[in-house]
């Protein structure tokens, strides 16, 4: 019977890149499952079973634009994880009126809406320096800046870049 040798330079190498892995998802990257149907049709199209690869270092960067699609946390919502789309930014004025949604005045397209999707409830919110107003794509089915408020930026974990589906072998590039 052979002896199994275990060499200490394998053994600081198989750390080595256990270390680096976990680096890189905790401050690099990650994927994230998406559960519920607030940014339908964006996300879980299907059953359920999409994921996003999360680029967690925009958390660090803080450089969040409109369309963005974030991952973040509600400290009014038991600490929940949301997944939202970044409407407003820090400093305009957001109305929702007639089912549509406007920034300072003007009519924002929002393409990735399903046909005939209204925005309700009527309001107006001027975003505070250092937030955001998010939504979801499924208005009628979305906990977001409608009910919770603005989101702090340094609630936001992450932008989500790619969706992707294992059960459908589908992968692509968020708008």
């Amino acid at each position: 019977m052979k002896k199994l040798s275990i060499k200490r330079k394998d053994v600081i190498q198989t750390l080595g890149l256990l270390i680096g892995i976990l680096l890189v998802r905790v401050f690099l990257i990650d994927n994230v499952r998406v559960e519920g149907q607030s940014m339908y049709p964006t996300l879980n199209m299907e059953k359920y079973n999409d994921r996003v690869v999360v680029e967690r270092y925009k958390h660090y960067t803080k450089n969040y634009k409109r369309g963005d699609v974030v991952i973040l946390k509600s400290h009014k919502t038991n600490n929940d994880i949301f997944i939202k789309r970044v409407i407003g930014l820090p400093g305009e004025t957001i109305e929702i009126k007639q089912g549509k949604v406007y920034i300072n005045d003007n009519l924002l397209e929002e393409d990735y809406l399903s046909d005939n999707m209204n925005t309700n409830p009527q309001m107006k919110v001027v975003v505070p320096q250092g937030h955001l107003f998010v939504l979801g794509d499924n208005r009628v089915n979305s906990t977001d800046s409608r009910i919770i408020g603005t989101v702090s930026i340094d609630d936001i974990l992450g932008k989500a870049s790619y969706r992707f589906n294992i059960l459908h072998l589908d992968f692509e590039k968020l708008k």
